[in-house]
């Protein structure tokens, strides 16, 4: 998976991930199997941290005149961080109220505990914009 990060003011990022060849659909397919308790003990487990929160819902996105599979995903930690997931069969668009290393580090964490086939690379492009 290729990642691409954002961060627009310090406490504001977004994390954009492109699944690559047999990733493709594998994170939306993984998430089906899992209900929101499931799925707050496998992240609470992966970030070391309690997490307050968490939504799941399952859709589409109606993009110019395609349809996309979506999962939303909604994720609150006990120091108060978020994350808010769209994720699609190809791609992550991720909102984060945290700077861009941290949003990258937990995101990676989370996606690679939820689907452990995941491949992390170890470069990645970051832009810092603060206005």
């Amino acid at each position: 998976m290729r990642v691409s990060a954002y961060e627009l003011n310090t406490y504001s990022s977004h994390v954009i991930v492109q699944f690559e060849n047999e990733e493709v659909g594998a994170l939306n397919k993984r998430l089906k199997d899992l209900n929101p308790d499931m799925l707050r003990k496998v992240i609470g487990n992966a970030l070391s941290t309690e997490v307050t929160s968490v939504s799941l819902a399952y859709g589409a996105l109606m993009y110019r005149d395609k349809v996309l599979d979506m999962t939303y995903m909604r994720i609150e930690l006990d120091d108060g961080s978020m994350m808010i997931f769209e994720i699609y069969n190809e791609s992550a668009f991720i909102l984060t109220n945290m700077n861009v290393l941290e949003s990258v580090t937990k995101v990676q964490r989370v996606l690679k505990c939820l689907d452990p086939s995941l491949r992390l690379r170890t470069k990645f492009n970051i832009l810092v914009h603060h206005t």
